[in-house]
């Protein structure tokens, strides 16, 4: 069964997801607020949901089926969106500017550029959003090798500990950034552990709190994510190692808690259903819209400032992404990862 209050949080999140980048892309006061906001908690979001939703159990002596699943659910996505955002911008770059190479990426060359798809190049990917899936793979595949020698849970978290110092040191002590993902799953597999710790040990207690402890969690939320300053898993930028996972775990904890005890809205559980496909094309459809919406508003005449063309973003690209979403479930499942057993685990 479909958890719905899990899609709706997943749908928030990937709204989340496209605002921070829409801000991010933004100038203003209350933009960079925003951007920081959401990027204290968002990723690490995504991280708890998958691990509240392994069956770590029923794989633990199956790691063919279980390696097959996160290949067929993750990387078969992360290749067929790559192909896709290589050929929409060599396309859009053919057809407004035939004679310049304006996306600097591909005077590098083709084979530099299969490099950066296979390998997942940090930096050099043209559909950033991208990183997430491999990423996550690799998180979902150390947790699996992690888990299943180490049952007891002190020996488990002391690991999932040293895999945090490490992860946030990381970036302090070389500027080498792994495929795949590596360096930023070493910081993943802490909120990937900590979904998969709170549904089995943590989760009836949790959801017993009152709403006066959660009101105290939202405030710690708030004033930790700004003291730290923005962060960045994508770039490993973490700031303060205790407001990181402060902010970071407190946001989760508070989004989990609203969208369990509220009525799972369906607009919400359509783009959860489907985040996998936002992560996927939501990059290409703002970056046009982002040079788009400025010449037709001219061109119609109307008179709107920075937060009209945000807000219109916003909406366009939801919109728009509804009948792309349609059209792959219906004649091209495989490409999002529905094929595998548990395709919401994102």
């Amino acid at each position: 069964m479909r958890h719905a209050w899990i899609d709706s949080l997943k749908g928030i999140a990937i709204i989340l997801v496209v605002i921070g980048h829409l801000s991010t892309l933004c100038s203003g006061l209350i933009f960079t607020e925003l951007d920081q906001y959401i990027y204290s908690f968002h990723m690490p979001l995504f991280f708890f949901i998958s691990g509240y939703l392994i069956n770590f159990e029923k794989y633990i002596n199956m790691e063919k089926e279980y390696l097959t699943k996160r290949i067929s659910s993750l990387i078969t996505p992360y290749f067929f969106f790559s192909v896709i955002a290589y050929m929409f911008y060599i396309l859009m770059d053919c057809l407004y500017q035939p004679e310049t190479q304006n996306i600097e990426m591909f005077g590098k060359g083709i084979l530099f550029n299969m490099y950066a798809v296979i390998c997942s190049a940090n930096g050099y990917l043209i559909n950033t959003p991208l990183w997430f899936l491999p990423c996550l793979f690799v998180t979902e595949i150390l947790f699996f090798v992690s888990r299943k020698y180490l049952r007891q849970n002190y020996k488990f978290l002391a690991l999932v500990i040293i895999f945090s110092l490490i992860g946030f040191l990381y970036n302090d002590y070389t500027s080498v950034r792994m495929p795949w993902g590596i360096d930023m799953a070493l910081t993943g597999i802490v909120f990937y552990s900590a979904g998969y710790l709170f549904r089995r040990k943590y989760e009836n207690t949790f959801f017993n709190k009152s709403q006066v402890f959660i009101f105290f969690l939202f405030l710690i939320h708030i004033m930790s994510s700004f003291i730290n300053s923005r962060v960045d898993m994508y770039k490993l930028i973490y700031n303060s190692y205790l407001l990181f996972y402060l902010s970071a775990f407190s946001g989760i904890l508070v989004y989990v808690y609203i969208f369990k005890i509220i009525k799972p809205l369906k607009i919400l559980q359509f783009y959860g259903k489907n985040s996998l496909i936002i992560l996927g094309l939501h990059y290409l459809i703002i970056s046009t819209l982002k040079y788009a919406l400025p010449t037709l508003f001219s061109y119609l005449n109307l008179q709107a400032n920075e937060s009209i063309f945000f807000i219109t973003d916003v909406l366009l690209t939801f919109i728009l992404l509804v009948p792309i979403i349609v059209i792959i479930n219906r004649y091209f499942p495989y490409v999002a990862g529905r094929m595998a057993e548990n395709p919401h685990a994102f």
